[in-house]
């Protein structure tokens, strides 16, 4: 489980032939927990924070 304040990483796929998509995860998960503790998305869902601002 998570909590208030935990760092995540987001790694981006990108594919030739579907768009590419953005996994975020919480740091410091071993790969078993990693699995079950993940979202993923089109990259395009995802905006740049400062132009949010």
């Amino acid at each position: 489980m998570t909590t208030k304040g935990t760092a995540l990483n987001a790694e981006l796929v990108c594919y030739v032939d579907a768009p590419d998509r953005v996994t975020v995860y919480p740091d410091g998960l071993d790969d078993i927990d990693r699995m079950s503790t993940w979202l993923s998305a089109d990259a395009a869902a995802f905006l740049d924070l400062d132009d949010c601002r």
